[in-house]
């Protein structure tokens, strides 16, 4: 995959957290792989997501 394209896939990706976001009433829950070095969430405020 090129840079464009792996942008590209960041970008869709992080549209769709935002989306289920701005829709969670009580809570939204994310599960990712421990390691996972994904920068889907790297401009996410970290005081608003608790983490374990």
């Amino acid at each position: 995959m090129d840079d464009d394209a792996h942008i590209d896939l960041l970008v869709r990706e992080r549209r769709t957290i935002v989306g289920a976001a701005t829709r969670a009433i009580r809570s939204l829950l994310v599960i990712m792989p421990r390691g996972d070095d994904s920068m889907l969430f790297d401009y996410f405020d970290s005081r608003l997501w608790n983490t374990a």
